[in-house]
């Protein structure tokens, strides 16, 4: 069963989650106030009606339903070096999506969720392992049981294909990974040929590693940078 972590607040408890993720030696660079936490869903869902298709297509829901700022949970120089310190590199195909850790809180208005993602590996990178790997993501608009089951269905059906994924082990949950940072998963969308959808800024100018990507030409290209 999964680990129960009581709190008193959304903002402490946040913060017991991304320390318990933490890599030896990882450093978080930022943490969502309480406030952005409850509106970070809002930052895309408010969007005018068929943008979110125009950028996302029909992935959008999976890629909205995750929370990962940017430099959580660890930062890394260069694309190189994110790699080389990953446990597991591959590209898959997100396959299901399941229930994860839920977080016990002394406030009954919060509610704190994990999904726990299955990817069927087409190309295993780095780590040796093969056939398939799951990851958890914290969930952003699953503040309710409801909302969590609503948001569960959601992902399963917008799950997205052949996506890069350099991975973290848990400490806490051996069979589990979790996204290096957020910089750590890759995507072909309608926005870029290669793309970071946890980004919401699409340009690559504002990225952490804007000097690497504009000299990579494809999604493809993008895959070899990861390489050993």
């Amino acid at each position: 069963m999964p680990k129960s972590v009581p709190c008193c607040s959304k903002t402490a408890l946040v913060a017991l989650v991304l320390a318990g993720c933490r890599a030896p030696g990882g450093a978080p660079t930022h943490a969502k106030s309480e406030e952005t936490f409850s509106d970070s869903a809002d930052t895309t869902a408010g969007s005018s009606s068929g943008e979110a298709e125009d950028v996302f297509d029909k992935e959008q829901p999976f890629w909205d339903a995750i929370w990962i700022s940017a430099d959580w949970n660890e930062y890394h120089p260069t694309l190189m070096d994110m790699a080389e310190s990953a446990d597991v590199v591959c590209v898959g195909n997100l396959s299901r999506v399941v229930p994860g850790k839920i977080y016990d809180s002394e406030d009954p208005n919060i509610f704190l969720s994990e999904a726990n993602v299955e990817v069927n590996i087409t190309e295993s990178i780095r780590g040796g392992v093969t056939g398939g790997v799951t990851f958890s993501v914290l969930l952003t608009r699953a503040q309710t049981e409801e909302a969590f089951a609503m948001v569960l269905k959601e992902m399963n059906a917008a799950a997205p294909k052949h996506v890069l994924l350099a991975l973290r082990k848990r400490p806490d949950f051996p069979d589990l990974y979790t996204p290096v940072n957020g910089y750590a998963l890759w995507a072909k969308t309608k926005r870029d040929p290669y793309d970071n959808p946890l980004t919401p800024d699409s340009e690559l100018e504002s990225r952490v590693y804007a000097d690497e990507l504009l000299s990579i030409p494809s999604f493809e290209a993008l895959i070899d940078v990861f390489r050993p």
